[in-house]
């Protein structure tokens, strides 16, 4: 059992430890999911943590599956398009219905639920917020072009306020970044949700916030511009996103944008 510890009012002062990580944000999701589906007459017939988290049911002699979404906060999660389509294997292989029951795990505090701040020994309450039914139009193909935008757009929303849960479903097992003002590449799917947890922990600390727009370079793909505020003006880097073709990020790489030509594709 977790032991409570008294956060107080609002968003405190804390550090990435002090955030749940993301396996104990699932756990918690996932048991209310349970809960939620034997609530409305569902039988669990097994469930599934790894490499998917999803439950099988049995309702009214129907095999119905039921893939579990966490997210921290209110808002509805996202979920890769590789665990759709494994997913969707799996319940043709059983055949079986296909769902999507969205968690959301929130802090009894307002403004922390408000920032989907999940601190380790908080009030907590995982609450079902949605149940869908799997289809193909849900979100965008990975072969289509709005594939590509939609998650670049996620990037960008990311930096912008420290969100960094919007793409940390579709992070690839061998992820790595890089960047022309570190030496070290980091590598590991991982180490890159311990990076960008406390880099969001951080963020919201020091209530910083930058402006991103989604640009086009002239190759055709992709990036993300991010202006932060400096003592002495501005400053813009370049972020640049690489998919592989199971629709998983595989890299990011951060760079100077004044090597690039590129046209702004919209703000975020």
């Amino acid at each position: 059992m977790m032991k409570m510890k008294n956060w107080g009012k609002g968003i405190p002062e804390y550090t990435r430890y002090d955030v749940l990580e993301l396996r104990e944000q699932h756990e918690l999701c996932m048991a209310a999911a349970v809960q939620h589906l034997v609530q409305e007459g569902a039988e669990i017939k097994a469930i599934c943590n790894k490499p998917l988290r999803y439950i099988q049911t049995e309702v009214n002699g129907e095999k119905v599956f039921y893939m579990v979404v966490c997210s921290a906060g209110q808002e509805l999660g996202h979920y890769s398009f590789a665990a759709t389509r494994e997913f969707t294997l799996v319940t043709k292989g059983h055949d079986a219905k296909a769902k999507v029951v969205y968690v959301g795990l929130c802090s009894m505090d307002d403004e922390r639920c408000a920032e989907g701040l999940v601190l380790r020994g908080d009030e907590l309450e995982a609450r079902v917020l949605e149940i869908r039914d799997l289809t193909k139009d849900t979100e965008p193909r990975t072969g289509d072009e709005s594939y590509i935008s939609y998650w670049v757009e996620q990037i960008a929303n990311a930096y912008r306020d420290g969100s960094f849960h919007r793409f940390l479903d579709i992070l690839a097992e061998d992820y790595q970044m890089t960047s022309m003002w570190v030496l070290e590449t980091m590598k590991g799917r991982e180490r890159a949700v311990d990076y960008f947890t406390g880099k969001s922990a951080a963020i919201r600390k020091a209530g910083s916030r930058c402006r991103t727009a989604v640009v086009q370079c002239g190759d055709g793909t992709l990036g993300v511009i991010i202006r932060q505020k400096r003592d002495h003006g501005y400053e813009d880097v370049y972020v640049a996103p690489t998919f592989n073709d199971m629709g998983q990020l595989v890299k990011i790489d951060i760079c100077d944008p004044g090597f690039f030509r590129y046209r702004r594709y919209f703000d975020c």
